[in-house]
């Protein structure tokens, strides 16, 4: 019976020998028939040749990630099998028509770090894409007709390029679309599928955004933009707004599948006492480093499922009982860097499943470690550094949440007063160095006035002299 040699069916370029020096002439002559994967890296060829890779017929993976500037047609004839090719990491500057319509089973597509600032309008016909990614290259322009040949797209990664305008995608049954780190400043979610699953517009100039009530994604990413403002009723589960101009939080805003709300890092000074209304699902809620100084004891009310409450680095001086009411199933409460002078505990009697409480970076200075317990029987973790503690207070506060088995950071205050870094000030009682001196101060003055001041008063010359005289006097006088 005839043997059939072996074939490695997987060829990376740390197992042959066209690593590094590899040439067009070694690529087109070896006998390659039955492989299946091929990387290249490190390689000197800056052109890749028509039919180069001829011999490669079964070849399902190829990945070259160096050095190519340039890709002539024809290349990739032969490669009827190839799903998935890897260009990122070239130098490529343009993509022609047709450079790829031979790849007919080509489902990925990966072209990202490069230098490419133009793409053809024809560039991908007659192939069937699932993912593309071309992340990190100069394209400042994206043709519509280009867009809608890539109509079985599911995947595209566009960011870190140089966009300042969005076309339409409503052609295209992505589930993620990443748009992020581009120049775009106006966006319309009516150019979008509905019921994309992503859309990341992230780190762009974006200062106005319309019909975001008719996107049905389930993540929107928008922050670090310029946003001011956004419509109500949004129909998303994930909205992340952080690092925008936002003032205020009105009414009728969300819809109720929100189940995340990021609003940290604006200008947020007034929030209406609706602004959640009815959103029962709602999860996490992200409200840090804004301008609050107060929040109505009705803001929660419907918050039956948030397990997460960030309100740090606002300007809050006290929460109103009833606030966290309705916070049944909240984990974790994060109340630092405010003005709170006192942590009010008996407003937290309904967190009975809240494990982790920060406040540090407060003015707080003291806490009863036994109410806290009493009503967050579940906490684990507290944050108390940075407080306005006495050092007398804080021992006490430690020992207590030590024997409770409540851990806490130490704090990084080490050569002024503290327990365990926590910066502390002593209240020692002392009496005062000169209390001896000024004793017989007082008592040298008193002496004084009573042997000569106190004979010039109405007082002494009254019983001295005129009360000798009268009738009450000698009625005493004869009594005795």
């Amino acid at each position: 019976m005839e043997e059939h040699p072996i074939v490695a069916k997987h060829i990376s370029c740390s197992d042959i020998s066209i690593i590094e020096s590899i040439s067009n002439y070694d690529i087109e002559e070896r006998n390659t028939t039955y492989l299946l994967t091929l990387k290249v890296t490190n390689s000197n060829i800056s052109v890749l040749q028509t039919s180069m890779f001829r011999r490669f017929t079964k070849l399902s993976k190829l990945y070259w990630d160096s050095n190519i500037q340039n890709i002539l047609p024809g290349t990739f004839s032969y490669l009827d099998n190839l799903k998935e090719l890897c260009l990122q990491g070239n130098q490529l500057t343009s993509i022609s028509d047709g450079l790829f319509n031979s790849l007919g089973s080509l489902e990925k597509l990966d072209l990202s770090n490069n230098r490419i600032q133009n793409i053809s309008d024809h560039a991908f016909v007659g192939i069937k894409l699932n993912e593309l990614d071309i992340s990190n290259n100069n394209i400042s322009h994206i043709g519509q007709e280009l867009l809608d040949s890539l109509n079985t797209l599911t995947t595209l990664d566009f960011s870190y390029n140089d966009l300042n305008k969005v076309n339409s995608f409503k052609n295209l049954p992505l589930r993620s679309l990443n748009l992020s780190h581009n120049r775009i400043s106006v966006v319309d979610f009516e150019v979008f599928h509905e019921n994309v699953y992503e859309i990341n517009l992230s780190f762009n100039s974006i200062s106005e955004i319309t019909n975001l009530n008719v996107s049905r994604a389930y993540e929107i990413i928008l922050h670090h933009n310029n946003i001011q403002h956004f419509e109500g009723n949004v129909n998303v589960t994930y909205l992340d707004l952080r690092y925008n101009k936002l003032e205020t939080i009105g009414t009728s805003l969300f819809g109720s599948g929100l189940k995340r709300f990021y609003a940290a890092d604006n200008s947020i000074s007034v929030i209406n006492p609706n602004a959640f209304f009815g959103l029962y699902d709602l999860e996490h809620l992200l409200l840090a480093n804004n301008n609050l100084s107060s929040i109505s004891n009705s803001l929660f009310k419907d918050l039956r499922s948030l397990t997460y409450l960030d309100l740090s680095g606002n300007k809050l001086t006290y929460f109103a009982f009833g606030t966290f009411d309705n916070l049944v199933n909240l984990h974790v409460l994060n109340i630092s860097y405010n003005n709170l002078k006192d942590l009010q505990q008996y407003t937290f009697h309904s967190l009975g499943h809240l494990a982790d409480l920060f406040f540090q970076n407060n003015e707080i200075n003291g806490v009863n470690v036994s109410d806290l317990m009493l009503y967050m029987p579940k906490l684990k973790t507290v944050n108390l550094d940075n407080n306005d503690w006495s050092c007398k207070k804080l021992v006490g506060i430690v020992l207590n949440l030590k024997n409770m088995k409540v851990s806490f950071p130490n704090g990084d205050t080490w050569e002024e007063s503290n327990i365990h870094g926590i910066k502390c000030h002593e209240t020692l009682d002392r009496a005062p160095a000169d209390n001896g001196a000024k004793s017989d101060s007082d008592y040298s003055k008193l002496k004084h006035f009573f042997n000569e001041d106190f004979t010039d008063t109405l007082m002494y010359k009254y019983f001295n002299e005129e009360f000798k005289n009268s009738n009450f006097f000698q009625i005493l006088r004869k009594s005795n």
